[in-house]
């Protein structure tokens, strides 16, 4: 009895300790990938529109979901802008800066990022929904 008593002694402390990262070891395992989502506020007044954001597992991606998770725009976008420094053809990251970027209110910006996610990433509807949002709120 004393040894299952350790064990799950251990076991406690080994969960306590992974707790805080328990979210993104759950993204992690799903091929790669971790995922948020993100309310952006839409072209028309009172809509929104949920964006559903992945990024590859690294560091920065890490780091730049859980700052759009805690709606920490600029961290998110300084973030991605770090990812994008290793792997400059990453869909996913020129996605997820496009999102921090139109959160901050700079569409055009986030406009240019968004058409890199589909040039590099094919026809994903995320990314043809955001390029249709900033089009509208941009008045074209």
């Amino acid at each position: 009895m004393k040894s299952f008593r350790t064990s799950a002694w251990s076991l406690v402390v080994v969960l306590g300790i992974l707790a805080p990262s328990c979210a993104w070891v759950g993204a992690a395992a799903r091929g790669g990938k971790a995922r948020t989502t993100v309310t952006v506020p839409a072209a028309q007044q009172g809509a929104f529109e949920v964006q559903i954001v992945e990024a590859s597992v690294d560091r920065y991606s890490e780091s730049a979901i859980r700052a759009l998770e805690a709606h920490d725009w600029a961290k998110a976008a300084t973030a991605f802008e770090s990812a994008l420094l290793t792997a400059p053809d990453s869909a996913s990251s020129h996605f997820g800066l496009g999102i921090a970027l139109e959160m901050t209110g700079k569409i055009d910006e986030a406009l240019g990022h968004y058409e890199r996610a589909i040039k590099f990433g094919g026809a994903n509807p995320e990314y043809k929904l955001a390029i249709e949002r900033a089009h509208a709120k941009l008045g074209r």
